[in-house]
């Protein structure tokens, strides 16, 4: 949304106008996405596509392929990184990795996501910690002839519960030209503060929202595209297996037909235990149905389609045997080619505009964070057979000694006693 300026009726107007008017199309799609990430309500969509009594005969069956499908190409927090910064940062950051893995799921299921920054609740009784909200609906706001947010505004709602004229809307903006910053609600189409604020203003130096997107932005668009392509495949698969249970039950039971019942005869009762008298000339029959095997494999083969598109290899439960780390490994080096690809344009930089938010908002509180920051990302493992565990094991022993003979038996039990541990590694080592 584009506004003249930075002043508050300007941003009002924008908000009140944004607030009148009905979902836009890319909210509406953004909160479908949700829907199939949360695997939540599916079943709507399903049934736009059989009317009549189709589904009176099963329930409709629904799958959760599009999380499934985010949370493996989600690669990159999949390990929490290793930050080295101002141990004052590090304390005040503990529970940051829980939104991180989260935000970069949703960041792959959305295209462009969001993330508030903000000091804890109860940061005045001692809880000097920082907390963090995702926010996957939202509008940002733009100063025409600049590229980059300059504001947003977000709903407070249940997504999709509520009416359009009963939300409450919350508003942050960068302070410009001198101007302060901006941070107030509107309920009802009135401004005011957030509760616990005596002003419509905050203190920072800039919006304590950081954005990131799946992909780099194209063609000065802010938008980047989200998973819609796995929203559409997990519909159909949704469909197509709502179909193979009603061909199912259809070639369990069939479809029986009478011809030439006599007109004063509406009905015949049948069932196993029952015989059928016909009238004279009637004759009865059985429709069949589709080969199982056939929209079985039709779904199998859509599934996988849509899975290499997005750079996954599809297993499926009742074929093969299980693989060493090695050959899965390969089998995903596009997932992982594109984890690194993701680091490098997505979350490197997301990570340095997230930590001089923090900075920020700390040094505001009076906690006063060094500059210096790093993020290293830890490579995924694939799993490795016990075989394999144990030669990796081995090889460290014969590298590294006693330092990994420590951590190998600190991992099987982490309570074990430093007598008993001193003991293994002093007395030599058994992989029973």
């Amino acid at each position: 949304m584009i506004i003249k300026d930075l002043s508050l009726s300007a941003i009002e107007s924008g908000i009140r106008e944004y607030i009148d008017s009905v979902e836009d199309n890319r909210e509406r799609e953004r909160q479908r996405l949700i829907s199939y990430f949360e695997h939540n309500s599916t079943e709507k969509f399903v049934r736009d596509y059989f009317k009549g009594t189709s589904l009176s005969q099963v329930p409709v069956f629904t799958q959760a392929f599009l999380r499934r499908a985010v949370t493996q190409r989600s690669l990159v927090y999949k390990k929490s990184p290793i930050i080295r910064a101002d141990e004052k940062y590090i304390n005040a950051t503990k529970e940051l990795n829980t939104y991180r893995r989260q935000f970069e799921q949703l960041t792959f299921l959305l295209g462009s996501n969001a993330m508030l920054s903000r000091p804890h609740k109860n940061w005045q009784q001692g809880k000097k910690e920082l907390d963090y909200s995702i926010i996957p609906i939202f509008k940002p706001l733009f100063v025409d002839g600049n590229k980059d947010p300059i504001g947003i505004s977000y709903p407070l709602y249940n997504y999709g519960q509520n009416s359009v004229g009963d939300q409450t809307y919350i508003v942050w903006t960068d302070p410009i030209d001198n101007a302060q910053g901006l941070h107030f609600m509107v309920k009802g189409g009135k401004s005011m503060p957030v509760p616990g604020n005596s002003s419509i203003f905050h203190p920072y130096d800039t919006m304590p929202i950081s954005f990131a997107h799946r992909s780099p932005q194209i063609a000065g668009d802010f938008w980047v595209e989200g998973a819609t392509d796995l929203a559409q495949a997990n519909l159909h698969l949704d469909i197509a297996l709502t179909e193979l249970a009603l061909a199912y039950r259809f070639d369990a039971v069939g479809i029986k037909w009478i011809k030439n019942l006599p007109d004063d005869q509406n009905s015949i009762e049948s069932g196993v235990d029952k015989f059928i008298v016909l009238p004279t000339e009637a004759d009865i029959g059985r429709l069949g149905s589709a080969s199982l095997d056939q929209l079985i494999n039709a779904t199998k083969f859509f599934a996988e389609v849509h899975l290499q598109n997005n750079h996954l290899q599809v297993k499926w439960a009742n074929t093969g045997q299980a693989k060493s780390g090695e050959s899965l490994k390969i089998e995903n080096i596009e997932n992982l080619e594109q984890r690194e690809a993701s680091i490098d344009d997505t979350w490197r930089s997301w990570e340095r505009k997230r930590f001089e938010i923090d900075k920020n908002i700390l040094s505001k509180l009076g906690v006063q964070v060094d500059d210096f920051f790093s993020v290293d990302f830890k490579e995924p493992t694939m799993p490795m057979s016990q075989s394999e565990t144990r030669d990796q094991w081995q090889w460290e022993f014969e590298q590294f000694g006693d330092e990994r003979k420590r951590a190998y038996w600190t991992e099987r039990d982490p309570e074990i006693e430093e007598e008993t541990l001193e003991k293994y590694i002093q007395t030599g080592f058994s992989f029973g």
